[in-house]
C-alpha cells in the first residue's frame, strides 16, 4: 500500500500571506510565527471598523490564542489547506514526487513553504486547484444520501443540463471545508447563490451549452376508423363507398 505522509508542522516557521481579501475593511494577510512570550497572542479583526484589536487574547474555534505552527491556511484557486492536503500535493506533484522519479514540480517543497502556491509561479495556483478537484470532488460520495459526483455528472449531462442549481449545490458540499453531509455553515451558505450564478454563467454563457428544452407533448395517435376522402374536383359531391380509406391502406 502507498503511504502518504502529512506535512510536518514546523513551530518555528514564520510566514505571511502574499494576498488577502479585497475590500476597504478587509483584514490584512494571514500570518504565522513562533510564540515568543506569554504576551504574544492573537487578537481579532473588527470588520465594522476595519481595525485589528490586540489588547487581549481572542481564541479561534480550536481554542488557540496564538498562530504558532498555523501556516496551513487556504491557497490556490480551491483554497487547498491543512497538513494532510499539502502532504498529498507534495507527494504527487512536489519534491516528494521528484524523489520517486516524477519530475513535475521537482524543485518545489510544498511542506517547507506552502506559501509557494501564491508566491511562486502562477501555474502553481491552478496546479493545486486541479489536484484538489481530482482528489476531493471527483471522488466525492455523500454518505448520507448516496449522491456521487461522477454518477450525477453523467446524469446531469444526459438530462440535457436540467436542474443545474441542484447539481452545483451538491458539488458545494464536496468543495468547501465548512460543510457536513447534511448542511453547510452560515459562512459557506452565503456563497451558495454566487456559486449558482457563476456556474450558470460558465455553462450557458461561456461554454454556450443550450439550456434544457422540454420535449413537446406527443401528438394523438391516429385512429383506426375510416377517414373520408374528399374529391378535389367535386368537393361538394356525395362520397361513395370507394371514397373511404383507412390509415393502413396504401399501394400494394
Amino acid at each position: 500500500t502507498t503511504t502518504i505522509e502529512a506535512c510536518p508542522v514546523d513551530f518555528d516557521a514564520s510566514m505571511t500571506g502574499v494576498t488577502s481579501l479585497w475590500g476597504e475593511r478587509s483584514p490584512p494577510p494571514l500570518q504565522c510565527g513562533p510564540k515568543e512570550s506569554e504576551d504574544d497572542y492573537t487578537g481579532y479583526w473588527d470588520v465594522r471598523d476595519g481595525v485589528l484589536y490586540e489588547n487581549y487574547p481572542f481564541a479561534n474555534r480550536a481554542g488557540r490564542i496564538h498562530n504558532e505552527g498555523c501556516c496551513w491556511w487556504g491557497r490556490g484557486i480551491l483554497m487547498t489547506r491543512g497538513t494532510c492536503n499539502f502532504g498529498k500535493l507534495n507527494y504527487y506533484l512536489g519534491k516528494s514526487a521528484a524523489s520517486q522519479g516524477f519530475l513535475n514540480w521537482f524543485d518545489v517543497d510544498f511542506c517547507v513553504y506552502p506559501e509557494i502556491v501564491c508566491d511562486g509561479a502562477k501555474e502553481l495556483r491552478w496546479v493545486a486547484g486541479y489536484f484538489e478537484w481530482m482528489d476531493r470532488v471527483q471522488d466525492y460520495v455523500n454518505m448520507t444520501s448516496g449522491w456521487g459526483y461522477m454518477h450525477e455528472l453523467e446524469a446531469f449531462v444526459e438530462r440535457n443540463f436540467d436542474n443545474h442549481t441542484g447539481f452545483i449545490d451538491m458539488v458545494g458540499h464536496a468543495l468547501p471545508y465548512g460543510c457536513t453531509e447534511e448542511k453547510c455553515e452560515a459562512m459557506e451558505a452565503k456563497v451558495t447563490q454566487e456559486r449558482r450564478d457563476n456556474f450558470q454563467k460558465l455553462v450557458f454563457d461561456v461554454l454556450e451549452i443550450p439550456k434544457a428544452v422540454k420535449t413537446p407533448a406527443p401528438t394523438r395517435r391516429p385512429t383506426n376508423q375510416p377517414v373520408a376522402f374528399i374529391d378535389p374536383v367535386d368537393p361538394g359531391g356525395e362520397p361513395s363507398d370507394t371514397d373511404y380509406v383507412t390509415p393502413n391502406d396504401g399501394p400494394s
